[in-house]
């Protein structure tokens, strides 16, 4: 009898049970609540993301509008890659023929004591401020769409030129991976002027120097 009794006592109810078992842990309403956090947070970034861009779109159009009502329809504007008659080479100049001078070494790179962040400093700051050379400027369309088209020009005829230009030009890092106007590619077979063969597969040697610069 006193074991019947005890089995009895230890028994919980069934609705004790249910009631248990639908009752959320705290555990479970704090990953509950911090999904629903993410979710909301993910969808606000993907609403922001939309209106930069129909923002961004909308001020393209705006100015293709400018442009195109003072230098004609962006169809018919020249291209420089094709109006200048210099030489197409990446250490000349194609509007005035300068050559490219040779760089000059960074004195706090080549020293020994020199931090990681000094050089990548340097090298940031010499971007921004580059010396008197000679650079590629990339071509873009007329919705200012790059374009795998480089200009070589020096820094005086690039002050001249690109400024006044309707077509958006941009500069390209000295060392950014630019098919046609790297130092390795003055050798290459397939290089064209500035430019390189679309039928051209790269070897292992340029990919591998392309990704160490």
């Amino acid at each position: 009898m006193f074991n019947r009794l005890a089995r009895l006592w230890g028994r919980k109810s069934d609705g004790e049970g249910e009631q248990d078992a639908a009752t959320p842990t705290a555990s479970q309403v704090d990953q509950g609540t911090r999904q629903d956090d993410k979710g909301a947070l993910d969808r606000s970034l993907e609403r922001y993301r939309q209106q930069s861009a129909e923002r961004q779109r909308q001020w393209k159009e705006a100015q293709l509008k400018e442009l195109e009502a003072r230098y004609g329809p962006a169809a018919t504007w020249s291209r420089l890659s094709e109006t200048l008659d210099g030489p197409k080479h990446p250490w000349f100049c194609q509007s005035c023929g300068a050559e490219r001078p040779p760089e000059v070494p960074d004195e706090l790179a080549a020293s020994d004591g020199a931090s990681a962040r000094d050089e990548t400093f340097q090298l940031v700051m010499r971007e921004l401020r580059p010396p008197l050379g000679v650079y590629g400027w990339q071509e873009h369309d007329g919705r200012d769409e790059p374009e795998p088209i480089a200009v070589m020009l020096c820094t005086a005829c690039s002050a001249r030129l690109i400024e006044p230009h309707p077509r958006m030009y941009n500069r390209i890092a000295r060392r950014a991976p630019f098919p046609g106007i790297m130092d390795l590619c003055i050798d290459c077979r397939s290089r064209t002027g500035v430019t390189w063969g679309f039928l051209h597969i790269p070897s292992k040697r340029c990919i591998f120097l392309c990704a160490i610069r």
